[in-house]
């Protein structure tokens, strides 16, 4: 058997444990009604739980929330849900060193399912924030704190569709996106629709400095 991939049907909050995902007839979940599991890991993003049991079709029950050296976060809409029936043969085996699946060093990860929302500061070395709205998505970003220099946000789109990221601030003078062509610093942010777009930023100084971008380039205005 392999890892299967599933996606929550609406957002979670941290100590949810009951909740609804989109495909609980996946080779890789139990029976409804089945006896409890007693070991099956299960990632939503990069938090870490153990699959219970499904009461209901497409509704899963886990035991508790931030298992093995992750967080028990909040989780948006269309994040991915991810677990096998032989985590033994099919999950990631646990580093040398380590005694978790996910040690805390492992960058992280965070999926926005809404059509306009706030993507979140990270205060981690590295974060990865997938936008997965079923439509064009209006997003906005505010500024890093200068304590947090060096941290680095990777903006990737998981369908074709033409996002925005918005920064405050006036194009040309006080915006945020600074990207070392003429105009700089931006305020917005433009996608092509195209599934994969990405944008690599790095905090500096209060601003962004866009590091990278994908060969469909994120044009900024």
């Amino acid at each position: 058997m392999a890892l299967v991939r599933t996606t929550l049907t609406g957002p979670i909050t941290a100590g949810q444990l009951t909740f609804g995902v989109n495909n609980t007839t996946l080779a890789g979940f139990p029976p409804i009604g089945a006896a409890p599991l007693q070991y099956q890991p299960m990632a939503i993003d990069d938090e870490v739980m153990f699959l219970v049991s499904v009461p209901a079709l497409n509704t899963v029950l886990v035991r508790m929330r931030g298992s093995d050296g992750t967080d028990a976060v909040p989780h948006d809409t269309g994040s991915s849900v991810v677990t096998s029936a032989t985590p033994a043969q099919d999950w990631p085996a646990v580093r040398p060193g380590s005694d978790n699946l996910r040690p805390p060093s492992m960058q992280d990860i965070v999926t926005y399912g809404q059509t306009a929302e706030a993507i979140s500061v990270p205060t981690e070395a590295m974060t990865y924030a997938f936008l997965a709205p079923t439509s064009a998505g209006a997003f906005t970003i505010g500024a890093p704190s200068v304590g947090l220099n060096g941290i680095e946000l990777t903006i990737t789109s998981q369908a074709a569709f033409a996002h925005t990221v918005t920064t405050p601030g006036v194009s040309g003078s006080t915006g945020l996106f600074v990207t070392g062509a003429a105009g700089n610093p931006f305020t917005v942010a433009t996608f092509p629709a195209q599934a994969g777009v990405s944008m690599q930023l790095v905090a500096q100084n209060g601003s962004w400095n866009v590091i990278n971008a994908s060969i469909s380039p994120v044009t900024f205005s």
